[in-house]
């Protein structure tokens, strides 16, 4: 057996590194070279009237998407959704629950695959001095 480790060493070394470039090469070409990414995203309110104020709302949303070349993405790189931007708008709002629809933002290079849940409920109420 120590007689197959010592013989043709160079050969066997070559193999192993040609199949360590080739399972690269293969992983690259099934995945297209792009990177799904899932996070947390808080939602930010955009147009809330004045005279209004929320009583209830869930503050975040998960995205899914699909981002850039693995080979180009560093392997530390922002996983955590801080690029991603989600909002609702509620300029239409009115006093009780309303249903708003998430807007969400990713960056140039990235494609938006999901939005859960793609609508929150938002419950308002008049704001009172009193209280």
């Amino acid at each position: 057996m120590k007689r197959f480790w010592e013989r043709n060493t160079g050969l066997k070394l070559l193999a192993l590194l040609t199949a360590i470039v080739l399972w690269f090469y293969v992983n690259q070409l099934e995945t297209g070279g792009q990177q799904e990414i899932q996070a947390t995203v808080p939602v930010v309110v955009k147009n809330q009237p004045a005279q209004l104020v929320i009583v209830e709302m869930q503050p975040t949303v998960n995205v899914r998407y699909l981002r850039g070349n693995k080979t180009t993405l560093p392997l530390w790189g922002n996983r955590t959704g801080a690029e991603v931007k989600a909002e609702v708008d509620l300029s239409q709002a009115k006093a009780g629950l309303n249903w708003a629809k998430v807007k969400v933002q990713v960056p140039e290079d990235a494609r938006l695959l999901e939005v859960s849940p793609a609508q929150i409920a938002i419950r308002l109420e008049p704001w009172n001095k009193t209280r």
